[in-house]
């Protein structure tokens, strides 16, 4: 499947070139939202953004099957409309993160394939003490082309979000996930932290099977260098599934 976009109007600041000139990167120990950083002016302020684009997608295939038992597909084009909001907000104490990106697909040819795309990411951080920091993370979303529709936020795990990028049919699906971790900073080199999450995957036609999850986690690490550190992580996970049987650890 080949998604083609062609950009026709473009308001405010992109994405990719706000963080091509502020982005430097996670820090070696971080385990919040924040993005590595010299100093409080290389933070990425607040960015908004809006867009129209003209789009043609091959592959498109519903939960359905011909008569003869094959899978159907079919090629689609028309306009998207999109708009969003990225970057942080620091107060003295807490550190505030913001990914928002939401769109509008309308296909002339066929109309089924229609609707809205909604990604959300908030990510809150919060010193506690002088070496305890609290970490909270919500992501959320909803769309009917999946395959396409969700990328990783800059201030999250990628590896614990739980984000369904590799759907197969282009049908609804939602997903939500709730994260919480404490960073012990015991020095400026040695960190401990200690995390867990839950999620869950909603599809909406009745013969896909949704996911539910939890995920405990915890790690140390020790800064060798300012470019190297070593550490040692553990994680465990657990799922079990709407519409189906059985369970994984």
């Amino acid at each position: 499947m080949k998604r083609i976009y062609i950009g026709l109007l473009l308001l405010g600041a992109g994405i990719a070139a706000a963080q091509e000139g502020e982005y430097a990167g996670p820090a070696i120990l971080s385990r919040g939202i924040g993005p590595g950083r010299r100093s409080a002016d290389d933070l990425l302020r607040m960015r908004f953004y809006a867009q129209i684009n003209a789009i043609y997608d091959n592959g498109l295939s519903a939960v359905s099957v011909d008569s003869n038992g094959q899978l159907q597909s079919t090629d689609g084009y028309g306009i998207q409309g999109a708009l969003g909001a990225y970057g942080y907000h620091q107060w003295k104490h807490t550190l505030l993160g913001l990914d928002y990106r939401g769109s509008y697909n309308h296909y002339s040819n066929d109309t089924y394939y229609d609707g809205s795309d909604q990604n959300l990411s908030l990510g809150l951080t919060h010193q506690l003490t002088r070496h305890l920091n609290l970490t909270l993370r919500q992501l959320a979303g909803t769309s009917s082309r999946p395959m396409f529709s969700f990328y990783p936020s800059g201030f999250t795990d990628p590896s614990v979000e739980g984000i369904p990028v590799n759907e197969l049919y282009d049908s609804r699906v939602t997903y939500t996930n709730s994260m919480l971790d404490l960073t012990y900073q015991k020095s400026a080199r040695l960190s401990f932290n200690f995390g867990g999450s839950g999620y869950f995957v909603r599809r909406r036609s009745q013969a896909l099977v949704g996911l539910n999850a939890a995920y405990a986690r915890g790690d140390m690490n020790y800064r060798l260098s300012r470019t190297q550190t070593i550490g040692v992580d553990y994680g465990f996970s657990h799922f079990d599934y709407s519409r189906g049987f059985g369970s994984s650890d």
